[in-house]
């Protein structure tokens, strides 16, 4: 028994260390410049300050029962439990083991998103609700340590939302499961107490921006490509090629008018080799 607690000690080890010892894909120079492309947090005396507010006490319902389990396990950016988190949603198991090449492709690409969070958290410092408002938080223990760091904007949503990006890439057939757990991800930071809603929206802004971004580095692409093919290999899927259809955007007329896909007649306005076209 004992050797068998060693040798798991180990294992649990030298994963931690993968993890540790991941760099991210891009320089400083490379991150989105969060702090020059959005707006300063609401101020306390303003009306946005006001829905922040009532999110605030719409996450203080939430934290009994299974949501408030749930965020408590999102309380965390490590490669492992993002993989956890993110399994059930994916549609099959997501871990350093079962899927080494999404595993170091998420293991990566969230030091770059915690990075392009630090800019615009070092320009505000703004006080986390618990400690704006002399409040419990849903996780106690870590309290002390998030008081020093700013809500502003939220890294967790900004994370969650790009893991989320990266595998609806990867497994399409899935992505609005996938994207619904990435969303619900940074929602778990308002529930918690830790952020407000206006730090988890823009937190999102901050994760879809860096993978804008991602997707002009050449390593990252490259890992991208051996997760969707190994994605293949165990499911027997291959990667497919998205076409848009008719039902997934709007149609304008040339006069600049919305057209509903009801309204369509005589197939004016449709879709061809994955462009918006109007029937002459």
């Amino acid at each position: 028994m004992k050797r068998y607690i060693i040798l798991l000690a180990i294992v649990l080890s030298a994963l931690l260390s993968t993890e540790m010892k991941a760099e991210g894909y891009l320089t400083p120079s490379d991150f989105p410049a969060a702090e020059k492309f959005l707006p300063p947090p609401p101020d306390t005396t303003g009306q946005r300050f006001v829905s922040d507010w009532v999110m605030y006490q719409w996450g203080k319902n939430y934290r009994t029962g299974l949501r408030a389990n749930e965020a408590i396990t999102d309380a965390s950016l490590g490669a492992m439990v993002l993989c956890k988190v993110f399994t059930p949603a994916f549609g099959m198991t997501l871990s350093n083991v079962k899927s080494p090449q999404i595993f170091k492709l998420i293991n990566t690409l969230r030091q770059d998103v915690v990075q392009a969070t630090a800019t615009v958290k070092a320009k505000y410092k703004r006080k986390r609700p618990f400690d704006q408002f002399k409040d419990f938080s849903l996780i106690p223990a870590n309290e002390a340590a998030a008081k020093t760091s700013s809500s502003y904007v939220s890294e967790y949503a900004a994370v969650g939302w790009a893991v989320a990006l990266v595998l609806a890439e990867i497994n399409i057939d899935r992505q609005d499961t996938i994207l619904s757990r990435g969303y619900q991800f940074g929602e778990s930071r308002v529930i918690a107490g830790y952020d407000y809603e206006s730090d988890v929206e823009c937190g999102r802004v901050v994760g879809m921006t860096t993978i804008a971004r991602l997707h002009a580095n050449d390593a990252f692409m490259a890992q991208l490509e051996k997760a969707k093919a190994e994605y293949a290999t165990m499911t027997g899927i291959s990667s497919k090629v998205y076409v848009p259809k008719p039902s997934d955007a709007d149609f304008y007329n040339l006069q600049g008018v919305k057209v509903e896909e009801s309204d369509i007649q005589h197939g004016d306005v449709y879709i061809h080799d994955g462009q918006k076209a109007i029937k002459r």
